[in-house]
């Protein structure tokens, strides 16, 4: 939204994405990762299981940016900036423990190797 996208702003019919009335917050759901993406490379496949619990979802993809993971029904869960050393954004929660721990440790491990790199750079 702050670069210029929109989001699609109640997804309510879209029960995959979140739980119902009575259920958990978080559900698993299957995502395609695009080949050639940060996020791809990073986890080192095109299909994850992640925990997902949004209401919201990403409706025009700003410009600069791109799409870098969906969800089966097209739902837009992952968008990076290519033009930038790394900016990756996800729309799922890989910081809940009922969520892949090597998947996890692999988002957050470059999360922080790229901070240091950048500090080291500035």
């Amino acid at each position: 939204v702050a670069l210029g996208g929109d989001l699609i702003p109640d997804i309510e019919n879209y029960h995959p994405h979140r739980g119902g009335s009575g259920d958990p917050m978080f559900k698993d759901e299957p995502v395609i990762l695009e080949p050639g993406s940060k996020i791809h490379s990073i986890l080192g496949r095109e299909r994850i299981d992640v925990r997902s619990g949004h209401h919201q979802a990403v409706n025009r993809v700003a410009d600069g940016l791109v799409v870098s993971a969906r969800a089966e029904d097209g739902i837009i869960e992952g968008i990076e900036m290519p033009s930038a050393t790394w900016v990756v954004g996800v729309q799922w929660h890989p910081e809940d423990d009922d969520g892949s721990a090597s998947d996890r440790r692999a988002l957050f491990q470059t999360f922080v190797d790229q901070t240091r790199l950048a500090r080291v750079a500035g």
